[in-house]
């Protein structure tokens, strides 16, 4: 069973959380940071010229819930296509002061809403980002990107392992190729002409196609999947709001 209403959570809810927190928070955080004196903006500058190389954390959640399971509690367990954690790499050239071009791969993994003794569960990908990024100078040190691209998203992996449970399975589902878009806004401080950190917020919109499945360790066709499952697994929502920090080395 789906929880969530796609339609307002994934194109009504999550955008306009997205636009709210950049018009409410950036505010907040310009006021927060000191201006520099003039005699530093003569060696650190939000402006830089030249390629970076960035490594990143993200800790996110997704569009769209699936019940896989409930406690002893009768407390549901959810299982997502979206957030979890993701690490990667970034490479960045700077086009112009003012515009970034940016290359990223990554890999996600999300595991159940809840720690369970006797079941498991994960959905895996690898992801890569193109994303142009419009630099917004707000003192000697800090700037602020906003930015947006496309994504392809390498076949992810769906794995709940439910064999220790009393007619459980261990079912795995494996995805196609999908392609998805995404909007990005980041807060970076420079420490140094070659060193700078930030932390920002990642928007992305992104469906997977089930390509096969196996229960057990054998093969099965998507047909013969029990209906009220296969509409859960058969399109996948791999859509969510990702919570990014990271450092940088400017080349």
């Amino acid at each position: 069973m789906k929880v969530d209403i796609r339609t307002t959570t994934r194109y009504i809810c999550i955008p306009a959380l997205y636009c709210y927190l950049i018009l409410t928070c950036m505010p907040l955080l310009l006021k927060a940071q000191t201006v520099q004196s003039a005699e530093k903006m003569d060696t650190v500058t939000a402006t830089p010229s030249g390629d970076k190389i960035e490594a990143f954390l993200n800790l996110g959640f997704g569009a769209t819930n699936l019940k896989v399971a409930q406690t002893t509690q009768n407390e549901d367990v959810t299982m997502s296509g979206g957030g979890g954690v993701s690490v990667g790499i970034n490479m960045c050239h700077t086009i112009s002061p003012s515009l970034d071009a940016n290359l990223t791969g990554a890999y996600q993994n999300r595991t159940l809403s809840k720690k369970l003794d006797n079941a498991e569960g994960s959905f895996s990908r690898l992801y890569l980002l193109a994303t142009l990024k419009y630099r917004i100078p707000v003192s000697a040190s800090g700037t602020i990107k906003i930015g947006g691209g496309l994504g392809y998203y390498l076949p992810g992996s769906l794995d709940l392992d439910f064999s220790k449970v009393s007619n459980g399975g261990h079912n795995v589902y494996e995805y196609n190729t999908a392609l998805g878009f995404h909007l990005t806004c980041d807060y970076e401080i420079f420490v140094s002409p070659k060193f700078s950190w930030g932390f920002g917020m990642k928007y992305y919109n992104v469906s997977y196609n089930l390509a096969s499945a196996t229960s057990n360790g054998l093969s099965v066709s998507i047909n013969s999947i029990p209906q009220s499952i296969r509409n859960d697994v058969e399109k996948l929502d791999g859509s969510g709001v990702d919570l990014s920090a990271f450092v940088s080395f400017h080349l």
